[in-house]
């Protein structure tokens, strides 16, 4: 493997900053605090607040083109703007969602940018809705769609089990799988991934156990715990 080293830079993870020193082909890397990889925001305290406020911005950025062209019109269908909202919209904001670690408050973000295009697809203003006391559950079931929370859920799991049926030698599994070594800080830990897999398995009506875990083994049985069909 070649490395550009005018291009590569170095980072390091952890709850506090630390000033490290990395060469290669004898020139000192440039230590950044974050770093975008495959569209991804990466930070060094290791939280995603960052990523989800990109993909927020870029939700809006969406919303702003296409609201005059798309949403707000009156010749287009419901149909056809659910369409562009499942095929544009919500792509760009849940990018990169399977690799998640849920946040409530950070996913609330991104269901109020979400709860904004439904509104305009389904002609109701935040006024009418504050006014009528109309819930964001009937205009998502409504227009039969679900929330942001719920897609993000079901890439998690569908991403689980992809890694669950990889091979045990496989580098996604170990790292899955994988136990920091030492002795932990005081206070309350971060939230891992593997905490978020085992709360959408509660959500599912699952325990977190080795035969939870063993149902990814087959396709069609963790496809529909995915879809949220219990088995």
């Amino acid at each position: 493997m070649t490395i550009n080293s005018s291009k590569a830079q170095v980072m390091h993870v952890g709850k506090t900053h630390q000033t490290v020193q990395c060469e290669l082909s004898g020139n000192l890397l440039e230590q950044v605090p974050q770093f975008k990889y495959l569209g991804c925001i990466f930070s060094e305290d290791g939280k995603f607040d960052k990523e989800f406020e990109q993909r927020r911005m870029n939700g809006n950025k969406v919303v702003a083109q296409l609201r005059s062209h798309v949403f707000n019109k009156r010749e287009l269908s419901k149909e056809t703007k659910l369409m562009i909202h499942q095929s544009i919209f919500r792509p760009t904001i849940l990018y990169g969602s399977e690799s998640w670690v849920d946040s409530q408050n950070l996913i609330h973000e991104l269901e109020v940018a979400d709860m904004k295009v439904l509104r305009m697809i389904s002609g109701v203003s935040r006024r009418d809705q504050w006014e009528n006391r109309i819930r964001n559950e009937r205009i998502r079931d409504d227009l039969n769609v679900v929330s942001v929370d719920e897609v993000a859920r079901m890439s998690r799991l569908r991403w689980f089990g992809l890694v669950q049926r990889m091979g045990e030698l496989r580098l996604p599994k170990k790292i899955l799988y994988a136990e920091a070594d030492g002795p932990r800080n005081r206070g309350r830990p971060l939230r891992r991934y593997l905490d978020s897999v085992k709360c959408d398995l509660n959500v599912r009506g699952y325990d977190w156990c080795r035969e939870t875990q063993d149902l990814a083994l087959d396709r069609e049985v963790w496809r529909g715990i995915v879809r949220g069909i219990r088995v």
